[in-house]
Protein backbone atom coordinates (compact mmCIF):
# COMPACT_ATOMS: atom_id res chain seq x y z
CA UNK A 1 0.00 0.00 0.00
CA UNK A 2 1.57 3.47 -1.17
CA UNK A 3 2.83 5.35 2.28
CA UNK A 4 1.39 8.57 1.39
CA UNK A 5 -2.12 7.12 1.69
CA UNK A 6 -1.43 5.40 4.88
CA UNK A 7 -0.06 8.99 6.17
CA UNK A 8 -2.68 10.51 4.81
CA UNK A 9 -4.98 8.95 6.86
CA UNK A 10 -3.07 9.20 9.87
CA UNK A 11 -2.48 12.74 9.83
CA UNK A 12 -6.55 13.34 9.02
CA UNK A 13 -7.65 10.95 11.30
CA UNK A 14 -5.87 12.96 13.99
CA UNK A 15 -6.40 16.34 13.28
CA UNK A 16 -9.96 15.50 12.97
CA UNK A 17 -9.80 14.54 16.30
CA UNK A 18 -8.04 17.31 17.74
CA UNK A 19 -9.81 19.69 16.00
CA UNK A 20 -13.17 18.28 17.40
CA UNK A 21 -12.42 17.85 20.96
CA UNK A 22 -10.98 21.64 20.95
CA UNK A 23 -14.11 22.88 20.04
CA UNK A 24 -15.99 20.36 22.00
CA UNK A 25 -14.32 21.98 24.93
CA UNK A 26 -14.65 25.87 24.51
CA UNK A 27 -18.02 25.67 23.19
CA UNK A 28 -20.49 22.97 25.32
CA UNK A 29 -22.75 20.87 23.01
CA UNK A 30 -25.91 22.39 23.62
CA UNK A 31 -24.89 25.53 22.77
CA UNK A 32 -22.92 24.46 19.58
CA UNK A 33 -23.80 25.53 16.44
CA UNK A 34 -24.16 23.29 13.28
CA UNK A 35 -23.28 25.92 10.79
CA UNK A 36 -20.99 28.78 13.10
CA UNK A 37 -19.19 26.16 15.35
CA UNK A 38 -15.58 26.62 14.78
CA UNK A 39 -16.00 30.47 14.76
CA UNK A 40 -17.80 30.06 17.99
CA UNK A 41 -15.06 28.38 19.52
CA UNK A 42 -12.77 31.01 18.64
CA UNK A 43 -14.68 33.44 19.57
CA UNK A 44 -14.65 31.87 23.05
CA UNK A 45 -11.46 31.44 23.51
CA UNK A 46 -9.99 34.75 22.00
CA UNK A 47 -12.56 37.14 23.40
CA UNK A 48 -14.11 40.20 21.59
CA UNK A 49 -11.33 42.35 20.87
CA UNK A 50 -10.46 44.06 17.69
CA UNK A 51 -7.89 42.17 16.95
CA UNK A 52 -8.99 39.04 17.92
CA UNK A 53 -12.46 40.13 15.63
CA UNK A 54 -9.92 40.41 12.92
CA UNK A 55 -8.19 36.89 13.35
CA UNK A 56 -11.53 35.26 13.74
CA UNK A 57 -12.38 36.76 10.28
CA UNK A 58 -9.12 35.79 8.73
CA UNK A 59 -10.06 31.93 10.57
CA UNK A 60 -13.35 31.73 8.60
CA UNK A 61 -11.70 32.82 5.07
CA UNK A 62 -9.40 30.26 5.70
CA UNK A 63 -12.76 27.74 6.63
CA UNK A 64 -14.10 28.94 3.42
CA UNK A 65 -11.22 28.24 1.53
CA UNK A 66 -10.80 24.87 2.78
CA UNK A 67 -14.24 23.94 2.11
CA UNK A 68 -13.93 25.62 -1.91
CA UNK A 69 -10.31 23.35 -2.07
CA UNK A 70 -12.28 20.35 -0.88
CA UNK A 71 -15.33 20.80 -3.01
CA UNK A 72 -12.86 21.28 -6.72
CA UNK A 73 -10.50 18.24 -5.52
CA UNK A 74 -13.50 15.80 -4.91
CA UNK A 75 -15.44 16.86 -8.13
CA UNK A 76 -13.06 16.29 -9.98
CA UNK A 77 -12.39 13.24 -9.03
CA UNK A 78 -15.83 11.72 -9.04
CA UNK A 79 -16.49 13.43 -12.34
CA UNK A 80 -13.31 11.46 -14.05
CA UNK A 81 -15.22 8.74 -12.75
CA UNK A 82 -18.19 9.40 -14.78
CA UNK A 83 -16.55 10.27 -17.52
CA UNK A 84 -15.21 7.03 -17.85
CA UNK A 85 -18.80 4.81 -16.95
CA UNK A 86 -19.38 7.00 -20.18
CA UNK A 87 -16.97 5.99 -22.43
CA UNK A 88 -17.61 2.15 -21.20
CA UNK A 89 -21.12 2.94 -22.18
CA UNK A 90 -22.58 2.63 -18.92
CA UNK A 91 -23.62 6.40 -18.54
CA UNK A 92 -24.87 8.79 -21.41
CA UNK A 93 -22.24 9.97 -24.17
CA UNK A 94 -22.79 13.71 -22.36
CA UNK A 95 -20.98 12.73 -19.62
CA UNK A 96 -18.11 11.31 -21.67
CA UNK A 97 -17.07 15.00 -23.10
CA UNK A 98 -13.48 16.54 -22.92
CA UNK A 99 -11.76 19.61 -23.25
CA UNK A 100 -9.75 18.78 -26.44
CA UNK A 101 -6.17 20.66 -25.11
CA UNK A 102 -6.35 18.88 -21.25
CA UNK A 103 -9.22 16.14 -21.33
CA UNK A 104 -10.77 17.61 -18.46
CA UNK A 105 -14.29 16.53 -17.81
CA UNK A 106 -16.09 19.22 -18.99
CA UNK A 107 -19.46 17.37 -19.70
CA UNK A 108 -19.94 16.26 -16.24
CA UNK A 109 -18.89 19.89 -14.64
CA UNK A 110 -21.91 21.33 -16.86
CA UNK A 111 -24.45 18.72 -15.93
CA UNK A 112 -22.92 19.51 -11.83
CA UNK A 113 -23.64 22.90 -12.55
CA UNK A 114 -26.89 22.89 -14.09
CA UNK A 115 -27.94 20.69 -11.02
CA UNK A 116 -26.77 22.78 -8.38
CA UNK A 117 -28.05 26.07 -9.63
CA UNK A 118 -31.32 24.47 -9.65
CA UNK A 119 -30.66 22.76 -5.79
CA UNK A 120 -29.37 26.33 -5.07
CA UNK A 121 -32.43 28.24 -6.35
CA UNK A 122 -35.03 25.56 -5.21
CA UNK A 123 -33.59 26.35 -1.27
CA UNK A 124 -34.01 30.39 -2.00
CA UNK A 125 -37.53 29.89 -3.12
CA UNK A 126 -38.25 27.36 0.19
CA UNK A 127 -36.61 30.53 2.41
CA UNK A 128 -38.25 32.98 0.77
CA UNK A 129 -41.77 30.85 1.46
CA UNK A 130 -40.86 30.74 5.24
CA UNK A 131 -38.75 27.03 5.47
CA UNK A 132 -36.25 26.96 7.60
CA UNK A 133 -32.43 26.55 6.99
CA UNK A 134 -33.25 22.47 7.71
CA UNK A 135 -33.33 22.38 3.81
CA UNK A 136 -29.84 22.83 3.72
CA UNK A 137 -28.98 20.12 6.08
CA UNK A 138 -31.64 17.70 4.14
CA UNK A 139 -29.60 18.44 0.99
CA UNK A 140 -26.29 17.41 2.83
CA UNK A 141 -27.36 15.24 4.22
CA UNK A 142 -28.50 13.07 1.20
CA UNK A 143 -25.39 14.08 -0.25
CA UNK A 144 -23.30 12.02 2.59
CA UNK A 145 -25.64 9.44 2.59
CA UNK A 146 -25.15 8.55 -1.62
CA UNK A 147 -21.67 9.40 -0.85
CA UNK A 148 -21.03 6.55 1.64
CA UNK A 149 -23.87 4.02 0.33
CA UNK A 150 -21.27 4.44 -3.14
CA UNK A 151 -18.58 3.14 -0.32
CA UNK A 152 -20.67 0.01 1.03
CA UNK A 153 -21.00 -1.38 -2.21
CA UNK A 154 -17.28 -0.57 -2.88
CA UNK A 155 -15.49 -2.74 0.08
CA UNK A 156 -17.47 -5.99 -0.34
CA UNK A 157 -16.40 -5.58 -4.03
CA UNK A 158 -12.50 -5.76 -3.39
CA UNK A 159 -13.54 -9.30 -1.38
CA UNK A 160 -15.32 -10.55 -4.42
CA UNK A 161 -13.08 -9.50 -6.81
CA UNK A 162 -10.10 -10.76 -4.82
CA UNK A 163 -12.05 -14.11 -4.76
CA UNK A 164 -12.81 -14.44 -8.14
CA UNK A 165 -8.93 -13.45 -9.75
CA UNK A 166 -6.40 -14.33 -6.67
CA UNK A 167 -3.36 -14.14 -8.86
CA UNK A 168 -4.38 -11.16 -11.10
CA UNK A 169 -1.56 -8.63 -11.02
CA UNK A 170 -2.13 -5.09 -9.86
CA UNK A 171 -0.50 -1.60 -9.10
CA UNK A 172 -0.19 -3.07 -5.31
CA UNK A 173 -2.05 -5.95 -3.78
CA UNK A 174 -3.17 -6.16 -0.10
CA UNK A 175 -1.33 -9.28 1.42
CA UNK A 176 -3.48 -11.61 3.61
CA UNK A 177 -5.71 -14.80 3.52
CA UNK A 178 -8.98 -15.41 3.55
CA UNK A 179 -9.87 -14.28 6.66
CA UNK A 180 -8.31 -11.27 6.55
CA UNK A 181 -9.05 -10.23 3.28
CA UNK A 182 -12.62 -10.45 4.17
CA UNK A 183 -12.49 -8.85 7.44
CA UNK A 184 -11.09 -5.62 4.83
CA UNK A 185 -13.60 -6.11 2.69
CA UNK A 186 -16.62 -6.41 4.98
CA UNK A 187 -15.91 -4.98 8.79
CA UNK A 188 -15.99 -0.96 7.06
CA UNK A 189 -19.43 -2.05 5.01
CA UNK A 190 -20.70 -2.83 8.13
CA UNK A 191 -19.23 0.73 9.95
CA UNK A 192 -20.91 2.03 6.95
CA UNK A 193 -24.23 0.77 7.20
CA UNK A 194 -24.00 1.52 11.10
CA UNK A 195 -23.45 5.20 10.23
CA UNK A 196 -26.28 5.63 7.28
CA UNK A 197 -28.81 4.11 10.31
CA UNK A 198 -27.59 6.66 12.58
CA UNK A 199 -28.91 9.47 9.86
CA UNK A 200 -31.95 8.78 10.57
CA UNK A 201 -32.41 7.15 13.83
CA UNK A 202 -30.01 7.94 16.76
CA UNK A 203 -30.37 6.30 20.29
CA UNK A 204 -32.19 8.66 22.79
CA UNK A 205 -33.40 11.14 20.66
CA UNK A 206 -36.93 11.07 19.24
CA UNK A 207 -37.54 9.81 15.94
CA UNK A 208 -37.59 12.44 12.97
CA UNK A 209 -40.83 11.32 10.90
CA UNK A 210 -40.54 15.05 8.80
CA UNK A 211 -36.74 14.57 8.28
CA UNK A 212 -37.07 10.64 6.96
CA UNK A 213 -40.10 11.37 4.40
CA UNK A 214 -37.88 14.12 2.90
CA UNK A 215 -34.15 12.87 3.06
CA UNK A 216 -35.37 9.26 2.21
CA UNK A 217 -37.96 10.41 -0.69
CA UNK A 218 -35.34 12.66 -1.80
CA UNK A 219 -32.98 9.19 -1.68
CA UNK A 220 -35.67 7.06 -3.28
CA UNK A 221 -36.15 9.36 -6.19
CA UNK A 222 -32.63 9.81 -6.63
CA UNK A 223 -31.95 6.10 -6.99
CA UNK A 224 -35.05 5.68 -9.59
CA UNK A 225 -33.69 8.39 -11.61
CA UNK A 226 -30.14 6.51 -11.67
CA UNK A 227 -31.60 3.41 -12.51
CA UNK A 228 -33.65 4.88 -15.64
CA UNK A 229 -30.31 6.33 -16.98
CA UNK A 230 -28.78 3.38 -16.87
CA UNK A 231 -31.23 1.24 -18.25
CA UNK A 232 -31.92 3.31 -21.23
CA UNK A 233 -28.44 3.63 -21.83
CA UNK A 234 -27.88 -0.64 -21.65
CA UNK A 235 -31.30 -0.56 -23.74
CA UNK A 236 -29.51 1.56 -26.89
CA UNK A 237 -26.33 -0.30 -26.05
CA UNK A 238 -28.11 -4.00 -26.49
Amino acid sequence: IPKAIIIGGILIAFFYVVSTVGVLIAVPVAKLSTSTGILESLSTILGHGNIANYFIFFCGILVLFTLIANLVSWAVGINYVATYAAENNDFPKIFAKKTAEHKLPVGVFFINGIVSTILISLYYFFLVFGFSGDLFWNIFSINAIIFLMSYVMLFPAFYTLRKKNPDKNHPFKVKGGKVKIWLIGYVPAFLLMAVLVLFFYVPGVPFNYPYFYRVGGMLLLTAIVGEIVIWKVHRNKN
